[in-house]
């Protein structure tokens, strides 16, 4: 047979590597390898209250193989989530949850029966006690979220999910919401982070209380809308990384506040009102994928025979979210950090070589192998060595 150019069948040279698999990280350690940032230590992070970096509010990942609660991966069984008129599924890219939506199509009209809560209803009967049911864990009561029974107006919320394609022009899907029922300005909107098709173009839109409590302020991202929609508001948008950054002591999109999509600070191309300053209520539970239709209605306790009800809902797939109460430490570094890492947050265990040159993953520490002892060859160039001595730095 002809021997081609670059054949060979033995072997002219060795190349030594060195890896060291080591066990993972925490939500408190290696953020030099995950991106997490934390101020605790060993066992405080136990309690929530003291609590401190990425997720201290909750982290999501909608393992469980079935059942209506999604637990807080951080600290389980405080603000596990609630699923009602969801399924869960599994594809190549995950476990992730949906909406149950005809033909992922917004509802015709608003359903007390279709919502993603954070907070399990405390003991409350949903069906015939609602209002204690969504204000059972309220945001203002959360102990990272509030100061003095108010929301701190600090957060950083992020979430995997997979976008699909808008079904009308004026479509908007919510994907973090905040409401507080027993606002005197008769307006009980707070914050609202939303995805919407204005007329054929993507936008996403970070809404908060304005400074007279009379509506909610926009900032819009065209630029986050096309990163999520490259092929238009017809096609589905596919899987993405969006994050929100918001301070309410900091100009929303100046330091690092503002919106990420895959990692990347998006620029706000539009801004109207004036932002309430001061910390505010939020008496009801926070919700993600939907919101409360009505800005001021009067609730009743029966589910489903008044408000509230649940409307502009995500209807692509969600496979994490996370929030937190540190926006300061959410660095842009950290967010593309941990949109690199995908859903391995925190990190688990890992091969890091540490005789890479380049020092992508770590430090280089191999300085020599000695007696590397050729013992068997074949034609095919098949070969086993022996290695006496591994010298490394510290």
């Amino acid at each position: 047979m002809p021997r081609k150019t670059g054949d060979a069948n033995k072997i002219i040279g060795v190349t030594p590597k060195l890896y060291i698999k080591d066990d993972g990280t925490t939500y408190i350690s290696g953020e030099e390898y995950n991106g997490l940032w934390s101020t605790n230590t060993g066992t405080t992070d136990f309690s929530v209250a003291n609590a401190g970096g990425y997720a201290n509010a909750g982290h999501w990942k909608f393992n469980e193989i079935e059942g209506n609660v999604a637990f807080n991966l951080r600290h389980r069984g405080t603000l596990d989530l609630s699923m009602n008129g969801m399924s869960r599924g599994k594809d190549g890219i995950g476990t992730f949850v949906q909406f149950l939506l005809e033909d992922n199509k917004q509802l015709a009209l608003p359903s007390s029966d279709v919502f993603l809560m954070m907070g399990t209803g405390g003991g409350f009967t949903k069906a015939s006690d609602f209002i204690n049911f969504v204000q059972s864990d309220p945001i203002n009561a959360h102990a990272n979220l509030s100061s003095s029974s108010l929301f701190n107006g600090k957060i950083f919320f992020d979430m995997w999910a997979y976008f699909r394609k808008f079904n009308a022009s004026d479509e908007t899907q919510c994907m973090l919401y905040f409401h507080n029922d027993s606002d005197a300005d008769n307006f009980d909107r707070v914050l609202k982070f939303d995805n919407e098709n204005n007329s054929g173009t993507p936008q996403i839109r970070f809404k908060y209380l304005n400074s007279a409590g009379s509506g909610l302020t926009s900032d819009i991202s065209t630029e986050a809308g096309a990163a999520l929609y490259p092929n238009g508001v017809s096609q589905d948008g596919g899987l993405h990384h969006i994050a929100l950054v918001f301070d309410r002591e900091i100009d929303f999109g100046t330091s690092g506040t503002g919106i990420y999509v895959d990692g990347k600070k998006m620029a706000i191309s539009s801004s109207s009102g004036t932002k309430i300053t001061g910390a505010q209520p939020v008496g009801t539970n926070g919700f993600i994928g939907c919101r409360i239709n009505s800005s001021n209605a009067t609730w009743t306790a029966t589910q489903g025979s008044g408000s509230p009800k649940f409307d502009e809902h995500f209807t692509g797939k969600i496979y994490m979210a996370q929030m937190s109460s540190d926006a300061t430490q959410a660095t842009a570094a950290r967010i593309a950090n941990l949109h690199s890492m995908k859903f391995d947050v925190p990190r688990g265990p890992a091969k890091v070589d540490f005789s890479d040159r380049f020092e992508v993953d770590g430090p280089n520490i191999l300085q020599d192998i000695g007696t590397l002892k050729q013992q068997m060859e074949t034609l095919k160039g098949s070969f086993t060595v022996t290695l006496s001595s591994v010298r490394v730095k510290n």
